[in-house]
């Protein structure tokens, strides 16, 4: 049986639909923090039962599982929970997906030892953990982000080799997300279309700051599609992007060429500015938005000096390199006017850390990423 969801996109072009949802704070449903929370405590309780640990320690998986625990048996900066294919979300068969030798990215290591997604930690729990993921995707994208779904199911469409492209989802676990690094940055690693992030946070919290992305940088594999390199490096070379978008490998590049285009027609309308905006989050907040039309960072938790301006907020990175793109004379819509010592109360939100699950909802080539088990509904 197919479950479906409600395509809401309205009849326009993908890079409309790109700048009316660049960012976004939502409201989430209870029922949708119902099942946050059912996620979260199971990914808690699959570390301090220790069965994370004991993986760790078999010599079987140990390769595998240096990738989701520490020592200590704590759970590294993020876990990937899981990578599946969109559309089976809304299926009764839901296909989670490993990343294959196909898939450029892997060569430097910039998109995640691969051995990670053919032993996803869920498949080692209980199968109660799987259901909750499921169940958690598909209330998220037939609710709160079931116009990103859409508009990621249009623009895997949009390519003109019929099923050559997959629209996936993959899911990180942030059980202590550090509140003292303050870098603007992308997540993406050359697929992502749009970010999410979800926060347990019983209190409203301050979101993400982000500015706008007017300034995309050339690729280091030479496709630079219609972009051309903001500056020229210290070595009188060009200054690349490892994995962007617009990145060419055996002769595709990693998007669509007509999600390419509408990428760069959306980029165009973005607002003129040099402010550093903030998203505020109610309880649960859940914030989503276009990975390659914004830069993001954790709020700066302390007093803002003016000098935070050319520290912190000059360079920009991602695939782990630093960039200078940023005009000067920023803006912040977040107060320097705190007092010695103070923080922002609300950085938290009610809560000890700052834990969150995040989704990347991506465009791939079709042969990056094969099954690795399917989850039957019952």
């Amino acid at each position: 049986m197919t479950l479906g969801f409600t395509d809401q996109r309205v009849a326009m072009s993908i890079a409309d639909d790109l700048v009316d949802h660049v960012i976004e704070s939502h409201q989430s449903t209870d029922e949708t923090n119902k099942r946050l929370r059912d996620l979260t405590a199971g990914m808690g309780m699959f570390f301090a039962s220790g069965t994370a640990k004991r993986l760790l320690k078999s010599s079987e998986t140990e390769a595998v599982w240096k990738n989701y625990v520490t020592d200590k048996g704590e759970p590294i900066a993020n876990v990937r929970i899981a990578t599946i294919d969109l559309n089976s979300i809304f299926e009764r068969q839901v296909l989670f997906l490993k990343q294959t030798s196909s898939d450029p990215r892997a060569q430097d290591g910039s998109s995640g030892n691969r051995a990670g997604s053919e032993s996803p930690p869920i498949l080692r729990f209980y199968p109660h953990l799987i259901g909750w993921v499921v169940q958690y995707l598909e209330r998220l994208l037939t609710t709160e982000l079931a116009p990103l779904a859409a508009i990621a199911k249009a623009a895997a469409d949009s390519s003109n080799d019929a099923g050559s492209r997959r629209a996936i989802i993959s899911l990180d676990y942030y059980s202590d997300r550090s509140t003292t690094t303050s870098v603007l940055h992308k997540d993406t690693t050359g697929i992502t279309l749009f970010v999410a992030l979800h926060y347990i946070n019983p209190e409203p919290m301050l979101g993400p700051e982000y500015i706008f992305d007017k300034w995309p940088i050339g690729s280091t594999e030479g496709a630079k599609h219609n972009f051309s390199p903001y500056d020229k490096g210290s070595n009188g070379g060009e200054d690349v992007r490892f994995h962007a978008p617009w990145t060419k490998s055996r002769g595709h590049y990693y998007w669509p060429r007509k999600l390419l285009e509408e990428l760069e027609e959306a980029r165009a309308q973005l607002p003129d500015d040099s402010t550093l905006h903030h998203v505020d989050l109610s309880p649960y907040g859940l914030v989503s938005f276009v990975d390659e039309l914004i830069y993001h960072a954790t709020p700066l938790n302390r007093t803002r000096l003016e000098s935070d301006k050319d520290k912190l907020f000059r360079d920009v990175t991602f695939s782990s390199r630093k960039y200078k793109v940023l005009p000067q004379g920023l803006t912040r819509t977040v107060s320097m006017k705190l007092k010695q010592g103070e923080t922002l109360t609300s950085l938290t939100g009610g809560s000890t850390k700052r834990c969150f699950i995040r989704l990347w909802i991506s465009v791939c080539d079709a042969s990056w990423y094969n099954p690795v088990y399917t989850y039957t509904r019952g």
